[in-house]
């Protein structure tokens, strides 16, 4: 056995010890995950004790184990970063264990699965951190909302409007199973973004391939997690006074698009250490009849700091190939002209029972020279448009790189925008982009059943933005 295999073994020797050592003092209280401050690092423990009310709501561990089939994800790794993406693992049933990851992928992505929230608890401490708050969101509803998302009661039990929070933040569409390391990373991704900390995570302790997975899962979940953060909002809104205070919605959503957005653009050029060699790079289910290793994420943004040892090990085990020599080759050119893009919005408030879902959307977008990159193509299954509710944003696609995410708010009555990093609204412009809105026709909404035939309400906006 070489020296060099010896130290690693020993060094993963001893993080197993200290891995059963903490999952040992992992315990089930009063029916929830208990949460132990002290596995928490430095400046997070204040954090965590402030999110303490909401984390023990909802036993969101349970909820996400009990499903009649609960998936795990781990990253599979291919020859390039690039290559990397989040895959199933495995599906079990309920009583049955999910084993743990294989030791090749433990070895890196960490050896438990973690059960925890894809849109972070953390949005809650950046959006409502007291120096925040809006002049548009009335003092009293901001009170409000801290205080059912901050405040411990007596006998530390949830009271209702924590218990509505906590319920919207942990809904199955909004919780994942995967290894801990990979969860640590992606926490640090969108604290780093919440607390304006550029060096968070640190590109001396994980693999470049974490970002490329991770910046492919945000594109691939955005509509969904929009679809969770606009629930979000609406449970804090209806919790900021005796009547829902819309203004608190709009500020939240707002707030954590756009944390989402700037994570995914940050990912576009983070880049870490090359990936360990292990046994093999696939992903293969577990059969592994060994005690399940799953642990409720309690411990809010982990920042490990490399050793000088670890970090000699992962050089050392390391063997990345050649890089190839760089060819020159001529740029294609691009698919539209760049500078100011813009688009016609023409949005629709058709007769439906579901006022939750009554907005269509149609679109014409082009470039900076006029010309049409892409229009929304009615058919029989969408003749008025496409749905462009805030359960169900429109996620319009053009030869641009990323798609216009497109929101229509009922209460308000205005629209939010999303495309890469930006976004703006209706009645806000931002980062140089804006609209101009059009009045609805009829003013005061459709016409619904008269003489057996309905009339959709109609308004049409302009919109631009740098591209």
């Amino acid at each position: 056995m070489s020296l060099t295999t010896s130290i690693l073994l020993s060094i993963l020797a001893c993080h197993n010890i200290v891995e059963a050592s903490a999952l040992g003092n992992v315990h089930v209280a009063e029916g929830r995950r208990a949460f132990r401050r002290q596995d928490v690092d430095g400046d997070d423990i204040e954090t965590a004790a402030q999110l303490d009310p909401i984390r023990n709501a909802v036993d969101y561990a349970s909820l996400y184990t009990a499903q009649p089939t609960a998936t795990y994800t781990t990253l599979a790794i291919g020859n390039q970063p690039s290559d990397a993406s989040f895959v199933s693992y495995t599906t079990v049933a309920p009583g049955q264990n999910a084993g743990g990851p294989p030791t090749e992928v433990a070895a890196v992505q960490g050896s438990t699965w973690e059960i925890d929230h894809i849109v972070e608890l953390q949005f809650f401490v950046g959006a409502f951190s007291v120096e925040n708050r809006p002049a548009t969101v009335p003092s009293e509803a901001w009170s409000s909302v801290s205080t059912a998302i901050f405040t411990k009661t007596a006998k530390n039990v949830p009271f209702p409007a924590q218990q509505t929070i906590a319920s919207a933040i942990s809904n199955l569409d909004n919780l994942e199973g995967i290894p801990k390391r990979v969860n640590g990373f992606k926490q640090q991704v969108f604290t780093g973004r919440i607390k304006g900390n550029t060096n968070n995570p640190s590109d001396r302790t994980y693999p470049t391939d974490f970002g490329k997975a991770l910046k492919k899962l945000l594109e691939d979940r955005q509509q969904d997690s929009f679809t969770v953060i606009g629930k979000i909002g609406d449970s804090l809104a209806s919790v900021a006074g005796s009547q829902p205070v819309p203004e608190v919605k709009e500020y939240f959503t707002s707030y954590a698009r756009s944390i989402w957005t700037e994570a995914a653009s940050f990912l576009d050029t983070w880049t870490g250490i090359p990936y360990p060699n292990t046994k093999s790079s696939s992903v293969i289910p577990s059969t592994s009849t060994s005690a399940p290793v799953i642990t409720s994420t309690q411990t809010p943004d982990p920042s490990p700091t490399p050793t000088e040892e670890s970090a000699q090990v992962i050089t050392s085990t390391q063997t990345p190939g050649p890089s190839p020599a760089p060819t020159e080759e001529l740029a294609p050119p691009p698919a539209y002209a760049t500078g100011t893009c813009s688009f016609h919005l023409t949005e629709r408030e058709i007769c439906s029972d579901d006022y939750n879902n009554n907005l269509r959307g149609h679109v014409k977008m082009y470039d900076n020279d006029k010309k049409v990159i892409g229009e929304t193509v009615e058919d029989d299954e969408h003749p008025d448009g496409y749905r462009m509710d805030d359960g169900n944003p429109y996620s319009f696609k053009s030869k641009l790189k990323d798609p216009l995410v497109i929101t229509g708010e009922h209460q308000s009555d205005y629209v939010q925008f999303t495309i890469g990093s930006l976004s703006w609204q209706s009645k806000s412009p931002n980062g140089g982009a804006s609209c101009s809105v059009g009045g609805w026709d009829p003013r005061d909404g459709p016409i619904c059943g008269a003489l057996g035939l309905d009339q959709y309400a109609e308004r049409n906006m302009d919109c631009s933005f740098p591209c």
